[in-house]
Parts: structure tokens; sequence; C-alpha cells
């Protein structure tokens, strides 16, 4: 984080903001030695902004989305009415033991109402009107192009909930202020929305997330390549979940004319991958240079290498592509540059759309 944040202003903070309280510290130690990935706690400077954000509000009723330990639910009720209610959703439950014990500690247990599960279904069903609303977000590590079909209205579902392409190139914050303000929330309802800028942060930094945004992302590089290899989810192709290398390899059992091959197993974030304890033959890609487009020569060359052709695309695949056409495309023996002139005039709108909500260069 401090790589974003002027010297003079964090040493100013750190002279003469608030000391943490020992509630909070406590919960910061045990998060760094007992739980997975603890810089994703909000911390200290973030933790103080959000108790004085909250004291000036003084909320009855506050949402968060995203738990971790609880340290930010903490922050908020600090300022919170008396009787507020805080609901906080993690898709965590292995996080629920140490959240409890924190928010019994601080006195806070009937005043947090913990949800586990996708937000987007959770929502929906909390029949309150909420005073704030926290989201802690980070830049977008693929924020530095805009590619892919955008999302047709009869393939809406929890895989693309917005007409927007594969990879949109905003940060969180950008995105959000364009579903807000175009009227696609449910009912075209609105909220006002209050976006806290990030300094010295644009777009040509090449952003390394501190901790793996899910377990089958381990590293940047599988980041920078999943926008074009999660489309071989919706077909027979394993991208490596069941090994050290997700979405950084591709392969199938009966591609036997590549030398390189892995055989995945079942682990965490993995229990049952795709080919499991069969060995896949296929392409390492760890070492492709950093991707400025989605690349779609490798599903192509996986499908002409396939076979048995009406087994390579499953069910998903369109919720994936967004469209009905890429697959189509690709069975026809399209090439990548005849498929990506037809996004382009959709990609085109949609980029004027985008440009309005910009908040970085």
């Amino acid at each position: 984080m401090n790589n974003f944040i002027n010297k003079d202003i964090l040493e100013y903070s750190e002279k003469y903001s608030q000391q943490e309280p020992e509630i909070l510290q406590e919960l910061n130690r045990e998060t760094h030695l007992k739980i997975l990935n603890p810089r994703m706690l909000s911390g200290f400077f973030q933790g103080r902004l959000l108790s004085i954000i909250s004291k000036l509000i003084k909320p009855k009723k506050v949402l968060e989305i995203g738990t971790y330990t609880g340290y930010s639910a903490i922050c908020i009720a600090e300022g919170m009415n008396k009787n507020g209610i805080i609901h906080t959703i993690d898709k965590n439950e292995e996080l629920n033991t140490i959240q409890k014990k924190y928010f019994k500690k601080s006195g806070l247990e009937n005043n947090i109402i913990q949800y586990n599960g996708c937000a987007l279904d959770i929502i929906p069903k909390i029949e309150e009107k909420f005073d704030l609303i926290f989201i802690d977000a980070r830049p977008n590590p693929n924020g530095h192009y805009v590619d892919g079909p955008l999302r047709k209205s009869k393939l809406k579902s929890f895989i693309g909930m917005h007409p927007i392409p594969i990879v949109h190139g905003m940060t969180i914050g950008e995105y959000a202020s364009m579903v807000n303000s175009e009227g696609w929330l449910n009912n075209g309802i609105k909220c006002d929305l209050k976006i806290i800028k990030m300094k010295n942060y644009n777009r040509k930094i090449i952003y390394d997330t501190p901790q793996k945004p899910s377990p089958n992302l381990p590293n940047k590089k599988s980041i920078n390549l999943y926008p074009s290899l999660c489309l071989f989810e919706g077909t027979n192709v394993s991208v490596g979940r069941g090994t050290n290398h997700q979405f950084q390899i591709i392969g199938n059992p009966e591609w036997t004319n590549y030398n390189y091959s892995f055989t995945p197993k079942s682990m965490p974030g993995a229990k049952h991958p795709k080919h499991k304890n069969k060995k896949c033959f296929g392409i390492n890609l760890k070492n492709t240079n950093r991707l400025n487009e989605i690349n779609l020569k490798w599903i192509i060359e996986a499908y002409n290498v396939t076979e048995d052709k009406t087994s390579f695309f499953k069910k998903s695949f369109d919720l994936l592509a967004g469209n009905y056409d890429l697959k189509k495309q690709i069975i026809e023996g399209r090439n990548e540059n005849e498929i990506k002139l037809s996004w382009e005039s959709d990609l085109n709108q949609f980029k004027k759309i985008r440009s309005k909500y910009l908040i970085y260069d």
C-alpha cells in the first residue's frame, strides 16, 4: 500500500493518527499469525479512516462486503449509532471463528450480522435501507486494456451480470460508478456512491496484488492470462486446476502429441479438478509475454487438435463468452482477427460509455 502514498503524508499520518485500540492490535496480531494472506487485513490507517467516516455519518444500517477477520467492521462500529447494525458478507466460512471471537470481545456480537456466500445472492434478501456501504477494493491488475465480446441480454447470469466485455479495464470504483449511473442495478435504483480516489495510480502501473485474489490465481502471470484462459472452463480442457500452475497451463489427456504434461490432483481450492488423476498433455504458458489483449489462438488451436469435437464445448461456454457467436466462429474455422473484428462495433460503443466514468489515466 505504501507505494501509492506520498512519503510526507505517510509520516504525518503515523505521527498524528489516533493509536490503534487494544482489541484491534490483538486482532491484527492473530490475523498475521494464524490466517492465510494477512495483508488482506484493512489495517491501522484504513481502519482509522473508516472510524472517522463512521463517526461523521453515525450510521444506523451498514453493509460491508468482505468481512475477512472483522477488523474493518469493528472500526466502522466505533462511530455507529448505539443501536446500529452491520450486515457483513464474506464467502470464506473458515474465518467465522475468528470473526465471532473478536465481535464478542469488542461487545458487538449483537450489532453485527454475518453472512457467508455470494454478495449478489445475499444482498437482495436483506430488506434494509443502508446509510453506509463499504467495499474494500484494489486496483485492477488487468486495467491496462479492454477486450472481448459484450455480454448479450439473454446470457445474463452470475458469470456476467452487466453488458460489458470480458475485460472492462476499470477499477471497481469506476465500474461501480458506471453500473450506478447507467441504471444497471435492479429496478434501476441508484445509490449515493462515494469513491475515495487512489493517489499516484495510473493504468500504466503493473500492479501486483499483495495476495491471491483466488486460490486458483496464485500470481500475476495467472491473473494476466486469466481473461484468455477462462474460456477453457467451458470446454474439456484443463487450465491447471489441481496443480500449482493454475491458469498458466492448458491440457487434455488425449493431446498426446504435446511434450508438456501435468496431472491434476485434489487440493485446496480444487477438490474435484477437471481430469483428476489423469495425465494431461498440452502447453506451458508460464513464460509468455504480458498480454495486452485476449489471446484466442490458444482456444482455436485446442479445438483444432481435439479429435472428438462434439465433446469440446460444454454448456457453460456461451455464458463465459457472453455471446452465442464465439463458439460458432471457432467451429466454422474463423481466425482470431476475423473473430475480433466482429466485436469491434460493440466494443467501441462500450468504450464510449466507459470513458464517462474513468477516474485514472
